[in-house]
């Protein structure tokens, strides 16, 4: 059995990845990055609020921890697959 933290941090990577590849294929439609982002951060707090106890103030306080560990955020390397 996968040790929790390993699976944890490969099941980021997975939505990190999917949330990604969003901006190849939603700006053809005139989506902007900045709508992607916000509409990811929100369906994410929805989610979390969703299937746990978490409240709005629970979810604020991990987006306060989530954004220091910004600056360590590398850009993807995205490329548009036909």
């Amino acid at each position: 059995m996968p040790d929790p933290t390993e699976l944890h941090d490969r099941q980021v990577s997975a939505v990190t990845d999917a949330v990604a590849k969003l901006l190849v294929r939603l700006q053809p439609a005139g989506f902007t990055p900045e709508a992607i982002f916000e509409g990811a951060v929100k369906g994410g707090a929805v989610a979390l609020m969703a299937g746990t106890p978490a409240t709005a103030v629970d979810v604020a306080n991990l987006l306060m921890d989530v954004a220091r560990s910004f600056d360590r955020l590398d850009k993807p390397a995205l490329r548009i697959v036909d």
